[in-house]
């Protein structure tokens, strides 16, 4: 009786369930497709979206996005906190073990990003060949970033203040592309 009503509330919403083939005699059948259902989602859900695997060596050019990979160990979290409190003027002289690839990988962006004018000459070619690799190589950061510019100049109603942002975003990017 329950599923006729339930039946009756759907053809009152203007879906019959016979159009499309769908009938409900009782819930014996639900339960029997729902069986294993929990299971083939997850399985759907890991193809789509297969599990990332640590790696044995840290990509200088993924290092960034690596962190989201694993949690940081409280031997390094200690470390880190001599890197945060330390004087840019310092940051060469650190003598940090860091157990973790991923940040030693890291400390020679982090000072290159924050304190550029710290950079040994070794340092600064080194900052420059990642960031020509990383604006201009396989990924092509660079042409993505103005390409999405010029989409978004094509925005329809963009007002003055909007398209003087998106210009001074443009030309700080060609900046950042001809000191590289």
């Amino acid at each position: 009786m329950a599923v006729a009503a339930e039946r009756l509330q759907v053809i009152e919403h203007g879906f019959d369930l016979a159009h499309f083939g769908l009938f409900i005699d009782g819930r014996v059948g639900a339960d029997q497709k729902a069986r294993g259902f929990g299971d083939k989602l997850l399985e759907a859900l890991e193809r789509m979206w297969p599990p990332r695997k640590p790696q044995m060596m840290v990509d200088e050019q993924q290092v960034d996005g690596s962190l989201y990979d694993s949690f940081v160990k409280d031997e390094d979290k200690t470390k880190m906190s001599v890197v945060r409190a330390a004087k840019p003027d310092e940051l060469s002289n650190l003598n940090l073990d860091f157990q973790d690839g991923r940040l030693r990988a890291l400390l020679p962006l982090y000072k290159a990003r924050n304190f550029p004018e710290t950079l040994t000459e070794t340092e600064h070619q080194v900052w420059v060949r990642f960031r020509r690799q990383k604006l201009l190589g396989n990924d092509k950061l660079a042409d993505r970033f103005f390409k999405q510019i010029k989409e978004l100049n094509r925005t329809p109603g963009l007002n003055t203040d909007k398209k003087h942002i998106l210009r001074d975003a443009e030309e700080y990017g060609q900046s950042i592309i001809q000191a590289i």
